[in-house]
């Protein structure tokens, strides 16, 4: 288990695209920013909860680019088995500040798992992370 060293701070950081995701799901389960709102707190204590996850090859090969997916429970979506969301982020370090990038969010019960064109578009964010 990773562990933030004790007197680093942890920042989060919303993208466009995880804002668009984020406003798409308040649209269709009113009460969802709810749930979010708990997540982001969660990373804030713990930002290596979720599992490190595949990506293209070139991502693979720095270590600033790589995914992690947070699984987590909605109350608001109340149907079906799949009532939780994933919610997949990237960790960087700069100094003694661990920067949590939140890149994607979607629903379980609309896909189980990334395409590889979302695996794309996602590593193209995490370049522009990298210039700024």
């Amino acid at each position: 288990m990773i562990r933030v060293p004790p007197g680093c701070s942890i920042e989060i950081h919303r993208t466009r695209q995880l804002e668009d995701n984020l406003r798409e799901l308040e649209s269709r389960f009113p009460g969802f920013a709810d749930d979010f709102t708990i997540a982001e707190q969660i990373l804030k204590i713990d930002p290596f909860r979720g599992p490190v996850i595949s990506a293209s090859s070139s991502a693979q090969t720095s270590t600033n680019r790589s995914l992690r997916k947070m699984h987590a429970r909605s109350h608001a979506a109340k149907r079906g088995a799949n009532k939780g969301f994933r919610l997949v982020y990237n960790v960087q370090r700069n100094k003694n500040t661990f920067h949590v990038y939140l890149v994607h969010l979607y629903f379980k019960g609309d896909k189980e798992d990334l395409t590889s064109a979302e695996y794309a578009r996602l590593e193209k964010i995490l370049v522009e992370i990298e210039r700024t």
